[in-house]
């Protein structure tokens, strides 16, 4: 034996276990994971396209994002003011406009000079907020929500419909008011004196 390195094996070849390919030494349990993870790669799509939408929000989580807003920092306006469309469906989003567009031009203080999530017009003191589904007709959701403001029981009624925005309020009722919709269809704006 002259002490000569013995040959490289072919290209191709077995050498100890292993798989040499133009200068890289492959064991069979890599090239296992290449498969595995080359079949994960081209099936994952395949899976992921198959997979359900998530279910859309239940309509009082619109309510329970409204009322975690309350009570108001001083000096913000309330949401409906600030971003009805986020709140209202399209038929009371168009008649609170026309009565924010009349007051807006000079007409009074327009319909509606109260905030409807609180029946109130100072939400300080707002608490103890209770939300839950009632009995109406579907496919609206009729909801009811009780505060304490002020120390006194408020009711606030409210009618939900699913819209491709996802739930918007269709209707809002309270004590003084049993239907802000048809309280702002029969409003007319009215011109200021003078």
């Amino acid at each position: 034996m002259t002490g000569a390195p013995a040959p490289p094996p072919p290209e191709g070849a077995i050498a100890g276990g292993t798989r040499q390919v133009t200068g890289w030494e492959i064991t069979g349990w890599e090239i296992a994971g290449w498969l595995v993870a080359g079949c994960l790669a081209v099936a994952a799509p395949a899976v992921a396209a198959e997979a359900p939408p998530p279910p859309p929000p239940p309509p009082l989580a619109l309510l329970r994002r409204l009322y975690a807003l309350y009570p108001l920092p001083p000096a913000r306006d309330p949401p409906l003011l600030a971003r009805p469309e986020a709140w209202l469906a399209p038929p009371l989003l168009a008649l609170w406009r026309r009565d924010r567009a009349a007051a807006a031009a000079g007409q009074g203080v327009g319909a509606v000079d109260w905030d409807p999530v609180c029946a109130c017009q100072d939400d300080s003191g707002l608490r103890d907020i209770r939300i839950a589904a009632a009995p109406g007709p579907a496919p609206a959701v009729a909801a009811t929500v009780r505060f304490t403001l002020g120390g006194t029981p408020q009711t606030v009624a409210y009618r939900l419909v699913s819209t491709p925005a996802g739930w918007r309020i269709a209707d809002i009722a309270t004590p003084a008011v049993p239907s802000l919709a048809a309280h702002l269809r029969a409003a007319r704006p009215r011109r200021p004196p003078g």
